[in-house]
């Protein structure tokens, strides 16, 4: 990958202050990372808490810019990086009948789903509100 477009990929996948992208292998994973790397400290940024499903990527990078733990959030969504899940975090909705017009909208406003994973179980109800 050229470093033009190594730059439009991560400007296409940046989301407010994290770099949200994909490799396909280890290689092209640590080439990624020498690249972004130097391109973010050369406007004094320090690009950090690299995440991946492949530990041989990421033994490779320094423990410093490596995520503690297997789990992060990303985009309102938390991904498992063991198991390469992606999990909603459900919201505590009662089984209690709602009667009103602003209950509904309230249980439908819970749902956090910035990505649209959860739109056609969310549909009936948001179409119900208009």
């Amino acid at each position: 990958m050229t470093e033009m477009s190594r730059q439009c990929d991560i400007a296409n996948n940046m989301y407010v202050d994290n770099v949200i992208t994909g490799v396909s292998t280890p290689k092209e994973a640590d080439q990624f990372y020498k690249e972004a790397k130097p391109l973010f400290q050369s406007s004094s940024m320090n690009l950090r808490e690299w995440a991946s499903n492949c530990d041989e990527f990421l033994q490779s990078i320094p423990e410093s810019d490596r995520i503690t733990g297997n789990k992060m959030k990303v985009l309102g969504t938390t991904w498992d990086m063991n198991s390469d899940s992606l999990f909603i975090s459900g919201c505590d909705i009662s089984a209690s009948p709602v009667t009103t017009k602003r209950e509904a909208l309230q249980y439908i406003s819970k749902i956090y789903d910035p990505l649209g994973f959860l739109s056609p179980v969310t549909l009936n109800g948001r179409l119900f509100i208009h």
